[in-house]
């Protein structure tokens, strides 16, 4: 973890890695959102 919270990776291939994790976390935290407010 660096200072302002960023998490540097110096390996181009992690970083993707990481970007896909954390669009796949969004992705199903809005469809989970979705079917929770829609009943």
């Amino acid at each position: 973890m660096h200072r302002l919270g960023e998490i540097r990776d110096r390996k181009p291939e992690n970083q993707s890695y990481r970007a896909s994790g954390l669009t796949l976390l969004t992705a199903t935290d809005a469809l989970l959102r979705v079917k929770l407010l829609s009943g």
